[in-house]
């Protein structure tokens, strides 16, 4: 017996392990980039304060969407240069 062995990858993206004697191993969903994330569960609708508001979705899959309510018109100037926008 030879200790040779091939990878193969099949229609469906499972990888195939066949020795030589043509015996196959199935490795199904062994998809090396597919990744397992945790569902974003926390609020989903948001007003712009005067402070930093910090979304925690990081590593996580976002399934509904994400609202940004329009700026409150008492927050006085709304400036921005590009990149920030300030609330004065």
């Amino acid at each position: 017996m030879n200790d040779d062995l091939v990878l193969l990858l099949d229609e469906e993206e499972d990888i195939i392990l066949e020795d030589d004697q043509g015996d196959d191993l199935i490795l199904e969903d062994a998809d090396p980039y597919r990744q397992e994330y945790d569902e974003y569960t926390g609020p989903t609708v948001f007003t712009p304060g005067r402070q930093a508001q910090i979304v925690l979705t990081a590593r996580k899959v976002v399934l509904t969407d994400i609202r940004i309510n329009p700026i409150p018109q008492n927050y006085g100037l709304v400036s921005y240069d590009g990149s920030i926008i300030t609330i004065s």
